[in-house]
């Protein structure tokens, strides 16, 4: 799923997976074997550690968001056979809402950014087209 961020992609397979009567685990597998990005190896490396045991809940030691840090910590619970369907469907509008208000940012900030081309290559193109015929014929009464 292109230009989906990446923790929306996570709860859609989890959410698939248990309205299909499935465990989060096995959401968890199926998002790890169709998804290469830098979330599903930070994924992966907490998966990892939660079947081999080790103390998983160390996620403050991965540099990831607040939002992607709170599905872990709500997956963690769900492998734990609590009951998460609810939660997820909170923290799946939480994620979109925070999604919107960064397209909404990066959206303010946008007529500004396509400025620079108009000031680096038009602006001087129209200033030569403007003074051409006027330095044109100083140069020519200078003759």
């Amino acid at each position: 799923m292109e230009n989906i961020a990446p923790p929306l992609v996570l709860i859609s397979y989890i959410k698939k997976v248990i309205e299909s009567g499935k465990s989060p685990r096995e959401g968890i597998i199926l998002y790890l074997s169709e998804e290469t990005d830098e979330f599903s190896e930070n994924v992966r490396m907490w998966f990892v550690d939660r079947e081999q045991g080790k103390n998983s809940l160390q996620l403050s030691s991965l540099k990831i968001s607040s939002h992607r840090k709170s599905l872990l910590q709500l997956l963690q619970r769900g492998l734990d056979k609590e009951s998460i369907y609810q939660q997820l469907l909170l923290l799946e509008s939480e994620t979109l809402e925070a999604c919107y208000q960064e397209i909404n940012e990066k959206m303010t900030k946008l007529p500004y950014i396509m400025m620079i081309p108009v000031l680096f290559f038009q602006f001087p193109a129209l200033i030569l087209l403007i003074l051409g015929p006027l330095i044109q014929n100083f140069v020519e009464s200078l003759q």
